[in-house]
């Protein structure tokens, strides 16, 4: 869409929102349906009802970044590495996952992620040989 005007008129932000993507993909469900920790045990959306609206602000084009710092036990790695593996099921694009120190996310990519890929009937089978993967990191 080109607009030619003097002087540049703002969208609004309902014209905005019709460029977005579509909403057709809930990664709530995703992680609920086939979601397992790296242990091979379910998803534990019921023990955490609070991620889900984690999974809505992932899931919504409008949002840009999604921050979230608690306490110990209540879900956070489960819900990112999840989230990480709901995207690579149904739109693989470019993750963050930020840890403290490089050992610490090679680790948890190791320990955590990998499994977690592997052990989810939707995302295994587009997954590397094992001898491919790596833990590795890469800065811009």
């Amino acid at each position: 869409m080109i607009c030619n005007a003097e002087p540049v008129l703002p969208l609004s932000l309902s014209t905005l929102a019709a460029f977005d993507r579509p909403r057709d993909f809930s990664s709530w469900q995703f992680l609920y349906d086939f979601g397992t920790n790296h242990k091979g045990d379910p998803f534990g959306g019921a023990s955490y009802p609070y991620l889900k609206g984690i999974c809505d602000a992932w899931d919504n084009p409008q949002v840009r970044r999604v921050f979230f710092r608690a306490c110990s036990r209540v879900g956070k790695t489960e819900i990112n590495l999840g989230l990480h593996v709901a995207s690579q099921h149904s739109d693989p694009d470019v993750g963050l996952i930020a840890t403290p120190t490089e050992a610490l996310l090679r680790k948890g990519i190791k320990d955590r992620l990998w499994p977690m890929l592997t052990l989810n009937s939707k995302t295994q089978p587009d997954l590397p040989a094992k001898h491919l993967r790596a833990a590795s990191t890469h800065q811009a």
